[in-house]
């Protein structure tokens, strides 16, 4: 079991799909042992191999399960170890404030332990929440000695994160110059060293300090690098975000069709995170949060390649699936769901380590179709078969009256977009930005909820959305596929 420890802790810095391997590993020995301690830190563990599989909910409950556990049983050591979990999600959501509080008490907390040695990452979320606060010299002060005590220690993860916080030093200060020089002492440290994680990030943000000076060639190199640290690492959560700005910087350089094979892998991964969770609302969330990659995608589509059945793919992808997933929410308790479970997590760990994007789509379906194993009950035969199954738009115009289109829209910057479709047509339309259109329906709502005639709202609202489109005049019957506020 302490050979399990040691190791998962190196694979929570390279590897996380072996990390949650090594944890669940413990947590098994520790029952068998009636060892409490390492049952409940194993499982604040499990919290973070939960979070980077965008278990959101399920990380939040082994976190607090096991801190409440911790605290119970006095254990100083599982406690600093989890409250540093809950900073880190404090300067992750940006209250500083917080987690500034939160890091110092842990320092606190660790000095009258005399065990608890040295605080590496308790400083390394100081130097963070500083950075946020804008207090650079005392983000420094603490990086300086951070640093000096890592490398006589031998630490070296913590002499790669505190080069990355002392580079974002430098970059909140503009000055880019020192902060790539820095991320390249951090690369090589992480290459050497074998630290997957810190590349993933130290890539990423070189990409951005290169965006952010225009040289876009670098800046393509260090976000590809960054895509391929990041999946090679197992963040599956942040993979698709790495992959929306490799396509970005792709469509920078007038690389189209580039952009359009990183958008479909992305996308593949989405496919295959929300396979992975459970519930309507964690799926929702993924969705929520990866929306601006599918309206990237459609845009680029839509203006580059004015391909409206590929166009109508994209959108449907992620619309489709929210509303079969809504149809098959209830929820089945067997023996086999363990299975299940496991089954797909064998699937997602194959997943992160494939390089071929055929591969990735043919993972991703086969992680769909465990997934339907969830919802086949007795009580929902008619979605035995088929959830998964896309209704392609030559179906779409097969079933539509002649008197029918079929409008979706597509609420984007700086345009928005209405794919028309009718039993013998099927284009895109080019329509205002989304914030133009947000603002007149706030208008006309406004208006009509005063009981006043509303009709030059009304008008202003109707040219942007329908009056482009012939079709709205042409046919009887309009259906709608609204977007956002639209």
């Amino acid at each position: 079991m302490f050979c399990l420890i040691v190791k998962g802790d190196i694979d929570t810095e390279t590897n996380t799909g072996a990390m949650r391997s090594d944890w669940e590993h413990v947590q098994s020995l520790a029952r068998e042992l009636g060892n409490k301690k390492w049952q409940y830190r194993a499982l604040a563990q499990l919290g973070i191999a939960a979070f980077y599989d965008g278990d959101l909910e399920g990380s939040r409950t082994r976190v607090g399960t096991a801190l409440a556990a911790a605290t119970d049983a006095g254990d100083i050591g599982a406690q600093i170890r989890i409250l540093t979990i809950v900073a880190r999600g404090l300067v992750q959501s940006k209250m500083f404030e917080q987690a500034l509080a939160s890091a110092e008490n842990i320092v606190k907390l660790a000095a009258h332990t005399p065990d608890a040695g040295y605080q590496f990452s308790a400083k390394e979320l100081c130097i963070e929440a500083f950075i946020g606060l804008r207090r650079f010299d005392a983000a420094q002060k603490i990086a300086d000695e951070a640093l000096k005590r890592a490398t006589e220690a031998g630490r070296v993860s913590h002499q790669g994160s505190i080069l990355y916080l002392a580079a974002d030093i430098a970059f909140a200060q503009s000055d880019h110059e020192r902060a790539i020089a820095i991320l390249k002492q951090a690369i090589d440290l992480g290459k050497s060293a074998g630290l997957t994680r810190l590349l993933a990030d130290t890539y990423a943000r070189a990409t951005e300090i290169y965006r952010k000076t225009g040289d876009l060639a670098a800046a393509e190199d260090a976000a590809a690098s960054a895509a391929a640290s990041t999946q090679a690492c197992g963040d599956m959560w942040a993979v698709p975000q790495r992959l929306q700005e490799l396509a970005e910087l792709h469509l920078a350089r007038g690389r189209y069709q580039d952009a359009d094979g990183v958008y479909d892998r992305a996308e593949t991964f989405l496919d295959a995170m929300i396979g992975s969770v459970s519930t309507v609302m964690d799926k929702t969330a993924i969705i929520t949060a990866s929306s601006q990659i599918y309206a990237q995608h459609f845009a680029l589509v839509a203006q580059r390649f004015d391909d409206p059945v590929k166009a109508y793919s994209i959108i449907e992808q992620v619309r489709g699936r929210v509303a079969s997933d809504l149809l098959a929410s209830g929820t089945v308790s067997t023996p086999e769901a363990k299975g299940v479970e496991r089954a797909i997590s064998q699937l997602r760990l194959k997943l992160m380590s494939t390089r071929s994007t055929n591969e990735l789509r043919s993972l991703r379906d086969q992680i769909l179709m465990v997934e339907q194993t969830r919802w086949v009950n007795s009580g929902v035969t008619m979605l035995k078969r088929g959830l998964r199954e896309n209704i392609g738009i030559e179906q779409v115009q097969k079933v539509l009256p002649a008197s029918a289109v079929l409008l979706e829209y597509v609420l984007a910057e700086p345009n928005s977009y209405c794919l028309a479709i009718s039993g013998l047509s099927r284009r895109l339309i080019p329509l205002t930005g989304k914030s133009k259109i947000e603002t007149l329906v706030s208008a006309y709502l406004k208006a009509v909820k005063a009981k006043k005639p509303a009709v030059a709202e009304a008008r202003s609202l109707y040219d942007s959305l329908l009056r482009p489109i012939r079709e709205a005049v042409q046919k009887s019957t309009l259906i709608v596929v609204r977007d956002g506020s639209a």
